[in-house]
């Protein structure tokens, strides 16, 4: 599905037709499975070190990467002693022989998140699952300016630990890991592509040159047409 949409050919048999990839592009929740769906596919070791390497401050706590045992997209969690009425719901939700993680993510990098919303979510994971794993929480995207720094979240008996993610710096993550994979690992190179695929049908730069330029001034050339001319003198080479 993501080449379809990535080359315009979804929905093309369709009578009414739609512009997926402009609908897919601005979606949050397109983002989160897309990204994610393709991540729990690569092996417990290369999966958390670019989660650790994306992350800020991230610490696993176990020695070694553990096996993801399940996980599951939007599950729908009991709301009890949290704002919610019927109930909460978190975009991701990993069970791990180690630990428990939650993933709240929000579609752009900055200023979206909410620590009511970890608070509620936690509270409800407490709901469904008591207190006999620890958990994590991952907020990825929609991270204030300095607000890098882990969260402690306090509930009876008990502190959670809430980590920080920005989209941007797991996509980094990944090119990394994509540029140092042997070349006798085919199976990891396509996941890695088709991964920074999904980042760049979301509208994040996958050019090594747009990749390493500052967001500010990036910002500034899609609001011009400095970028466009850009790309123009790019092509030629």
């Amino acid at each position: 599905m993501l080449h379809a949409i990535r080359n315009n050919k979804a929905g093309r048999n369709f009578q009414d037709a739609v512009n997926w990839r402009s609908l897919f592009g601005a979606s949050e929740d397109s983002l989160t499975s897309s990204v994610f769906g393709h991540l729990f596919y690569l092996p417990a070791s290369l999966l958390w070190e670019v989660l650790c390497k994306g992350a800020y401050n991230l610490e696993l706590p176990c020695q070694s990467p553990p096996e993801i045992i399940s996980y599951e997209f939007w599950p729908r969690w009991d709301a009890t002693h949290t704002a919610n009425t019927y109930s909460v719901e978190p975009d991701v939700f990993v069970r791990t022989s180690e630990f428990d993680l939650i993933i709240e993510a929000k579609r752009h990098d900055y200023g979206q998140q909410n620590p009511k919303q970890w608070r509620d979510q936690v509270q409800a994971y407490l709901n469904e699952y008591g207190c006999e794993k620890n958990v994590l929480l991952l907020a990825v995207g929609g991270i204030d300016h300095g607000d890098e720094q882990p969260t402690r979240l306090t509930f009876p008996g008990r502190t959670i630990l809430v980590y920080k993610c920005r989209w941007r710096t797991l996509l980094g993550a990944l090119r990394t890991a994509q540029q140092q994979l042997p070349p006798d690992t085919p199976h990891l190179i396509h996941l890695l592509k088709d991964l920074i695929a999904a980042f760049g049908l979301h509208g994040y730069a996958t050019n090594d040159w747009l990749a390493t330029m500052p967001g500010s001034e990036l910002t500034r050339l899609r609001q011009g047409n400095g970028l466009q001319t850009l790309l123009s003198k790019s092509s030629q080479f």
